[in-house]
């Protein structure tokens, strides 16, 4: 659709188009459906496939009534901006596409990343939008209270030959149309001072310093916060990556399971078949996977449960294992007991000779000093 010329007439390839549009949203429809957790919401390719389709609904829309209107390309804006939805949309399918590197391992966490910095550009661009907003109306108001000052009466108008020309010569609106496109163009360092120039001294002083300091918010501040962000970002991304990938494979491996096995556009037939054969003789899927579940519920009642019982009745008996602080308190009694029976050995030797040996001194004194200090 993008290399063939305009037609009022529907072509062979829009109704192809169409044909593959209605099984694309038969599948994104069953994917939703099927989605007992909302796993469709968690991945971030599914919001492209979704304003796909949104767009591809405005193009039927407008194609019904551009062939109803009739005519010919001439000058037939509808047609046009039918068209143009149609290279936006030719832009979202060959994006959609790229979702294929995510299964590999190296290509697939930047994908991610690319996605979570998608996230902080959109906070960005929507504290861009004030901050332009802002100026532009400051600058609109700067340029209509000049031209205010230098029109003349209605009654001078006739004599007066220079007429008030400038930036805003064509009406607020559009000035405040200008000075939006002005501001926005010089972030992008497209800057052009000679436009801005007023008829007035005072008003180009007030202009040119508006227009600095949304310099240095835009292009200083908010571009430089824009690139922390998503350093930032790719930072965490590239710290759990292969965390952040498996998880991305699971989800993906958790939507396309409940998936119908025939692609897009062929599942225009198959999935009435499909659900024609489900309500006549039942799902036969749904009926071995119950079966699974009995069979499993039944290996663990009576192998694996059974089994681990014994195992851990044969090493701990009756009664749970210790905790760690059981373990030291435990430790901390024996060496209590075994403290008070040094003790006591070294009451009973009194002052007999005792041969020197690791654990005794000599000294029952020292002795009982050195093994109190050592617990």
């Amino acid at each position: 659709m993008c290399v063939l010329d305009s037609s009022v007439e529907p072509k062979i390839e829009e109704y192809l188009i169409l044909i593959f549009y209605i099984g694309f949203l038969m599948s994104e429809l069953q994917q939703y459906l099927t989605s007992e957790s909302r796993v469709y919401l968690r991945n971030m390719w599914n919001y492209v496939d979704v304003m796909t389709l949104s767009l591809h609904a405005v193009i039927l829309i407008l194609r019904v009534v551009s062939v109803i209107l009739g005519g010919d390309p001439y000058h037939n804006r509808l047609l046009e901006i039918t068209y143009y939805i149609y290279g936006v949309n030719t832009l979202l399918l060959v994006l959609r596409f790229s979702s294929i590197l995510e299964a590999n391992k190296t290509v697939g966490p930047f994908q991610l990343a690319l996605f979570r910095m998608c996230v902080d550009l959109f906070i960005i661009l929507v504290q861009f939008g004030f901050v332009i907003v802002a100026f532009s109306m400051a600058i609109t108001m700067v340029y209509t209270a000049e031209l205010s000052y230098v029109t003349p009466p209605p009654g001078e108008r006739q004599s007066n030959t220079n007429r008030a020309k400038g930036f805003c010569q064509n009406g607020t609106y559009a000035c405040l149309y200008k000075a939006s496109t002005h501001l926005i163009w010089s972030v992008f360092g497209l800057t052009d001072l000679e436009k801005m120039e007023s008829q007035e001294q005072l008003s180009s002083t007030v202009v040119g310093v508006l227009y600095v300091l949304f310099l240095i918010i835009s292009v200083i501040m908010l571009v430089n916060m824009l690139v922390a962000l998503l350093t930032n970002t790719y930072d965490k991304v590239e710290t759990n990556a292969d965390v952040e990938w498996k998880f991305s494979r699971a989800v993906v491996a958790e939507e396309y399971r409940r998936c119908h096995p025939i692609i897009v556009p062929f599942n225009i037939l198959t999935v009435p078949i499909a659900r024609w054969y489900i309500r006549r003789y039942g799902d036969m899927r749904e009926r071995r996977a119950q079966r699974r579940r009995e069979a499993y519920q039944t290996f663990y009642d009576k192998e694996l449960f059974p089994e681990i019982t014994k195992r851990y009745k044969e090493k701990y008996g009756d009664s749970f294992p210790m905790s760690v602080e059981g373990k030291v308190d435990f430790l901390q009694k024996n060496f209590r007991e075994i403290l008070k029976k040094l003790d006591r050995i070294l009451e009973s030797h009194g002052n007999q000779e005792v041969d020197a040996r690791p654990l005794h001194s000599g000294n029952k004194s020292a002795d009982r000093t050195f093994y109190h200090s050592a617990i």
